[in-house]
């Protein structure tokens, strides 16, 4: 079976964090029997632009950690019919651009190769008009990270073929360090309006009590860094996800604080960051609204707090108590690893394209 994807870039995940699991699941459909992958990409996408300005070396460093595939990196568009002919099937992620996303279902007609939308972002609440316009209902299938997802999808008449396909731990790469460290860890971007404010207050409210707080992640604004500088939080700019692992290494624990519509219309969907939290053995608190959802419990895999109050009057009684955050990360770690790694999620995938009538059984 020949599988292409389409995607922002495999080489950088700047700014873009649907890579860390789409190259973690390609490196699984590689290592399955008869199958061929390609990925097309961009070859001015800012997401690889970006990331060589901050570090020339980001392709030889990447393929250390991933396996070579085959990369077709384009400008224009008009050499997909002969490209794709040969396929079987094509999953294109929502980031690229639509009218190219749109061309790609109408290829997919024409020669029989089964067609896939991959939706990781929340467009279904924030611009369902533009979604509705972007040719997503050419495509066979969607592919959603959550239930709240597939509802919005129906509820909005947008596709009718839509099919939950979780993220999940990359366990080459994420592996645990069996030890709870010293340092309170944020990595991920500003969040465009969408989680700022509540970042900031949770990331100053920690280095109050005296804590070394680490922060990395990209768009924030001078006011914010500054407003680190003078609370001697550790601000390191973007941070390419093949290195998380070591930054995490002495992580007491790492805070996560969802998207607003993922907090809120779209709660229950848990983005790539738990997932990678539980696969290092790292302790995770979310701040939020709503739980993250399936596959993680609160209290069990993760501790919940439904406000900052609640998250800043505790942060005392979680240093004396480490031994609970220890058995959390215990609970998360054996969890992913039964069901939620990416090899899962390929197997996974590779039935929903041959038409086997199959989703993960929701708890």
């Amino acid at each position: 079976m020949k599988i292409a994807f389409f995607m922002q870039s495999y080489i950088a995940d700047y700014n873009f964090g649907c890579a860390h699991f789409m190259r973690g699941l390609i490196r699984e459909l590689i290592n399955e029997k008869n199958i061929k992958v390609k990925v097309f990409s961009p070859s001015d996408t800012p997401v690889l632009v970006e990331a060589l300005k901050l570090n020339p070396n980001i392709s030889e460093e990447t393929s250390q950690y991933y396996p070579h595939v085959e990369i077709f990196n384009y400008v224009g568009w008009g050499c997909f019919e002969r490209e794709l002919k040969d396929f079987d099937a094509v999953i294109v992620n929502e980031w690229i651009d639509d009218a190219l996303s749109s061309k790609i279902a109408e290829i997919g007609k024409r020669n029989g190769i089964k067609t896939f939308y991959y939706d990781t972002h929340h467009r279904i609440v924030s611009d369902v008009d533009g979604l509705k316009s972007s040719g997503v209902s050419n495509y066979d299938c969607v592919l959603v990270l959550g239930e709240s997802v597939k509802s919005a999808y129906v509820k909005n008449n947008i596709h009718r073929n839509v099919v939950v396909f979780q993220e999940s731990l990359d366990d080459h790469l994420f592996r645990p360090n069996n030890k709870v460290g010293e340092d309170v860890i944020w990595i991920g971007n500003y969040g465009h309006g969408e989680r700022g404010q509540a970042l900031m207050t949770a990331l100053y409210s920690t280095a109050d009590k005296g804590i070394n707080t680490v922060c990395y992640g990209t768009g924030y604004p001078d006011e914010a860094v500054k407003g680190m500088e003078n609370k001697a939080i550790s601000y390191g700019g973007w941070l390419s996800n093949i290195h998380v692992p070591n930054i995490c290494t002495n992580s007491l624990w790492m805070l996560h604080i969802p998207r607003m519509p993922y907090g809120e219309a779209l709660a229950g969907i848990p983005n790539i960051r738990p997932f990678e939290a539980a696969g290092l053995g790292v302790p995770l608190i979310v701040i939020s609204k709503e739980e993250i959802g399936y596959p993680f419990v609160p209290n069990e895999h993760y501790i919940l707090f439904r406000t900052i109050k609640d998250y800043v009057d505790s942060i005392a009684w979680f240093i004396e108590n480490k031994g609970l955050l220890e058995g959390i990360a215990d609970n998360a770690y054996s969890m992913v690893i039964h069901g939620h790694l990416c090899k899962d999620r390929a197997k996974e995938l590779l039935s929903i394209i041959q038409g086997t009538d199959y989703e993960v059984r929701r708890a």
